[in-house]
């Protein structure tokens, strides 16, 4: 595949959940473009290790960072760790929790987890990207 967006090369990406689904598509188009690749993920070691692999096997360069974007500490400990090597160029927030509930069976405890990902969690991991 042709480098159709060249500025995607040679550049670093932490992509939030990204070893599943659409974030793992979204972190591929970026690796095939020539982007260094973060994965962030969970608790899904095994899906993490395969899409490590996957991504490796085509030659792409990715790195994984695991952290639950409803843990506080663990954003700022994967951000430190993401900006060793120094800041990334680009931030994809796609990291999300549900359950599919529906609304009368949702109970504080899950709405509480829900909004501390989705809404804390990537709040979080934007605020204190640049600053490291």
């Amino acid at each position: 595949m042709s480098n159709t967006h060249p500025e995607f090369a040679g550049k670093r990406v932490l992509v939030t959940g990204g070893t599943q689904g659409i974030g793992k598509a979204i972190a591929a188009r970026l690796a095939r473009q020539g982007a260094l690749v973060h994965l962030n993920y969970a608790h899904n070691d095994e899906a993490a290790r395969e899409t490590q692999h996957e991504f490796e096997s085509n030659g792409h360069a990715v790195e994984l960072c695991k952290a639950d974007l409803g843990v506080p500490e663990a954003i700022d400990a994967m951000l430190d760790r993401v900006h060793e090597k120094g800041p990334f160029d680009f931030l994809v927030c796609n990291a999300a929790y549900q359950e599919k509930k529906g609304f009368f069976g949702t109970d504080l405890d899950l709405l509480k987890k829900t909004l501390g990902i989705n809404i804390f969690g990537n709040f979080q991991v934007i605020q204190k990207s640049p600053a490291r």
